[in-house]
């Protein structure tokens, strides 16, 4: 990795010597079996899903792959929803407890979440998707309104520590409304693992803070094009994938042996959902002059020069590489065998159900207030 040398056995070595010698909390009588993931028999088939952009007036297709579903039984939304209400109310203390909105906003969450991953059966695994799923959008949120230099300390501050510890401590001081972002994004990156070393496997959870290190490792990374795109699509979607998060999603389903095969079709998964926020968060990102977006890396295209061709040409470009990073995902998939067969096809189901969540997000809106 770029800003701190360190192998990635090294630090697995480091995860899971010093985790388990500092933490307590560390849950060790949980089992160390690969989360329930339902079998799937049908034959893979793909579809096309259309959705209509305002801005260039033009229908944009999605290949994805068609997914069948099975309701689980077992599983009580109610309960997982009563346990995720209490740790998001934990999450961020300056907010309201009693506002019926926000509740609604946080249901919503574990909501996406399920209906992303119909295929995983287990609630633990649900919960702790949908905790890294909020942190996520929380922490970005906060880090687009703060200084370049600040992102970066801030964050390599955290990864530092997360390497020394295998957790992230919390902060010293009471968090508030009035605290700084970075004390904000302290206490929830600190809350985050902590609750996901209480509800994983040990193996699982090392997994996990590798995967962890490396996203705050792109999200540094990303702070170089504040004011300037990368130079070429392929830097710019190498910087995408990583960003997007969802490998630290799918690390959390994989369990604690990832091989090179679901490595490299997670890469592809990520870089397709990149390309789906891309487009489905276009209108709202040629309102604010956004310039990070595949859309206008490849045409030139930007809020200062509204040319309507050049739109449609990024959009056209876009929706080919999609199209292309999918097909590749299914391929991928395809050749998978076992475990890593049925851990590949949650990846590749994610396709589907993240166009579907993402029309509807309000943080990919035309102007949306990022509330759900």
């Amino acid at each position: 990795m770029a800003h701190l040398q360190t192998t990635n056995q090294e630090f697995r070595t480091l995860v899971g010597n010093l985790a388990r010698r500092l933490h307590s909390k560390y849950n060790a009588n949980l089992p160390q079996q690969p989360t329930h993931i339902v079998d799937q028999v049908e034959e893979l088939q793909t579809e096309i899903k259309i959705i209509h952009n305002k801005t260039a007036n033009l229908d944009i297709e999605f290949l994805v792959p068609k997914i069948h579903t099975v309701a689980n039984p077992q599983l009580k939304d109610s309960e997982l929803l009563e346990q995720y209400l209490e740790y998001r109310h934990s999450l961020q203390p300056w907010l309201p407890r009693d506002n019926p909105k926000l509740n609604k906003k946080f249901g919503m969450e574990l909501q996406a979440v399920l209906s992303g991953f119909p295929l995983v059966w287990d609630g633990r695994t649900l919960l702790a998707i949908t905790m890294c799923f909020a942190v996520q959008c929380e922490v970005d949120d906060l880090i687009e309104e703060m200084d370049v230099g600040l992102v970066r300390e801030c964050l390599t501050g955290h990864q530092i520590e997360l390497r020394e510890y295998g957790l992230i401590e919390a902060p010293k001081v009471v968090v508030d409304a009035d605290s700084t972002p970075t004390i904000k994004i302290h206490h929830m990156l600190s809350k985050l693992t902590i609750s996901i070393s209480d509800l994983m496997p040990r193996n699982v959870f090392d997994q996990f803070v590798v995967s962890f290190d490396d996203l705050l490792d792109s999200l540094i990374d990303e702070t170089r094009y504040r004011d300037e795109a990368p130079e070429g699509v392929e830097a710019y979607l190498d910087i995408r994938a990583r960003t997007i998060g969802t490998n630290t999603l799918l690390t959390l389903v994989a369990g604690a042996t990832i091989s090179p095969e679901l490595h490299s079709l997670m890469r592809l998964v990520g870089e397709a959902i990149g390309l789906q926020n891309d487009l489905n968060g276009l209108d709202k990102d040629v309102k604010v002059g956004e310039i990070l977006n595949y859309v206008f890396v490849s045409s030139g295209y930007s809020k200062s020069y509204p040319d309507r061709g050049l739109l449609v040409a990024g959009i056209k470009a876009a929706e080919n590489a999609h199209a292309s990073a999918a097909m590749k995902a299914v391929q991928a998939w395809k050749e998978l065998k076992g475990k890593d067969g049925k851990v590949g096809r949650v990846m590749i189901t994610l396709l589907s159900t993240h166009v579907d969540w993402s029309v509807k997000a309000a943080r990919y809106a035309s102007g949306g207030d990022k509330e759900s």
